[in-house]
């Protein structure tokens, strides 16, 4: 509750979108990498799913989602594969919470991708079987390869 009345979602995440930035508002606080943190362009915000973008020295930015609930899993692993880290801010959370709370996003977002990097290439991949489905049996499908010869 807020102000003695109900908040809708979209008020929550305004204002959980507002708390971070005041959070980050003092450049004394950053860390050693970061350099800045700046809200995202129009296009941004709504095609890439971006509230804050984390600029540091290294480079290219750190994207970030900030939600004023606590997410699904298939939600997070869906932000992760866009390259965006979640956090989540709730209500009774204060400055320093969020700052610390926004560095453990990403160091775990870095983490994640790092390990699915070294874990796993492209071309390491073992390439799937397409199946289909006719009257319940499964066949697998069969596809031409560049020589065209059916495998």
């Amino acid at each position: 509750m807020y102000k003695g009345k109900m908040q809708t979602p979209q008020e929550r995440g305004k204002r959980a979108e507002e708390r971070f930035f005041v959070a980050w508002s003092n450049p004394n606080e950053f860390p050693s990498w970061m350099t800045l943190v700046v809200r995202p362009t129009r296009l941004e915000d709504l095609h890439e799913k971006t509230d804050a973008l984390i600029l540091r020295s290294s480079g290219k930015p750190i994207k970030i989602q900030i939600k004023s609930y606590t997410l699904k899993q298939e939600d997070v692993i869906k932000l992760i594969r866009y390259g965006v880290v979640p956090l989540t801010i709730s209500y009774g959370d204060s400055l320093v919470k969020i700052r610390k709370n926004t560095i453990i996003a990403i160091n775990l977002f870095n983490n994640i991708t790092e390990k699915s990097a070294t874990n796993e290439t492209i071309k390491d991949r073992k390439k799937p079987k397409i199946y289909f489905y006719k009257k319940g049996k499964r066949k697998e499908v069969k596809k031409q390869n560049k020589d065209n010869q059916w495998k």
